[in-house]
């Protein structure tokens, strides 16, 4: 199981440096990927769960800071998640390509269609139709990622005869998927190489969640185990490292892959505080995981 840590966003504030202190910081613990997640736009409404923080601090263009960070560090990276129905998806399957071209087999793209209809507005897609909008922008990416040339025609895109150049450096984009709906695991089993669940190891629906993806994935005449599970634990100042290796047990039972520490809302002072917790709990994490 490989450990990572979200990168900061709305919950500290970090230039430039201090980022790339706190991923060498985190990588001199012994972890191995960063996430971030990402909204190109924020939105101030009264009854959103979007903070007022988001305005100052806020989301990174993930494609922009993980090739910076790349340069600085060994981590790998994922997004969790990349809002794609928001971004043109030729122009993603570019900037994936580019980053795995020039930084080696280090991403996992994590996608997922979004909820802020505001930040869709300003950006001029259908926020109704951003599920059907994915659901294309994946097929487009699996056919330009082979390289040569592709043809492709949905309701939303249109390909004829163009291609990425220079070729991505791997047949397969590395995509994975958030959320919990059928047709969320459905794009799993066929296109992707893994699944970000968004609960914790306890929810009651997870094994259900669990098996129904081993099924589709079978009947998509592709091998089960070789789908990638990615958990989550919140560090938190009110909860204790026990808690946290309770819940990393837990998911290592379910048979996950990876596992995401986050910490935003724990109440952590600041950013030394998050290292200094994360390196006490991977040193005993390592009783469990060895």
């Amino acid at each position: 199981m490989r450990i990572g840590v979200w990168l900061p966003s709305t919950e500290f504030d970090a230039d430039a440096q201090r980022l790339v202190r706190f991923a060498q910081d985190v990588e001199g613990a012994g972890l191995s990927f960063l996430e971030s997640s990402d909204h190109v736009l924020t939105t101030r409404l009264p009854d959103s769960h979007v903070s007022a923080t988001m305005i100052s601090r806020g989301y990174h263009d993930p494609f922009l800071l993980f090739g910076f960070l790349a340069q600085q560090t060994t981590l790998d990276f994922a997004t969790s998640v990349l809002v794609l129905p928001e971004r043109p998806a030729a122009l993603v399957a570019k900037q994936m390509a580019e980053l795995v071209w020039f930084h080696g087999d280090r991403f996992r793209f994590g996608l997922g269609s979004g909820w802020n209809a505001p930040e869709f507005e300003a950006l001029g897609v259908d926020f109704a139709d951003r599920g059907a909008i994915l659901s294309e922008q994946v097929e487009v990416i699996h056919a330009l990622w082979p390289g040569g040339y592709a043809s492709y025609e949905g309701q939303h895109h249109r390909l004829d005869q163009v291609g990425i150049a220079p070729a991505p450096p791997r047949e397969r984009p590395p995509l994975w998927f958030g959320g919990h709906s059928r047709r969320v695991l459905e794009r799993v089993a066929r296109h992707g190489e893994g699944w970000m669940p968004l609960t914790g190891p306890t929810s009651p629906n997870l094994p259900a969640e669990l098996e129904l993806l081993r099924r589709l994935t079978d009947q998509q005449g592709r091998d089960p185990d070789g789908l990638g599970i990615e958990g989550r634990i919140v560090l938190s100042t009110t909860t204790t490292p026990d808690d946290w290796l309770r819940t990393a047990s837990s998911w290592r039972r379910l048979g996950v892959t990876h596992l995401a520490l986050t910490y935003e809302g724990g109440g952590f002072a600041d950013l030394d505080g998050v290292t200094e917790a994360i390196s006490g709990f991977v040193q005993r994490l390592t009783v469990i995981i060895p």
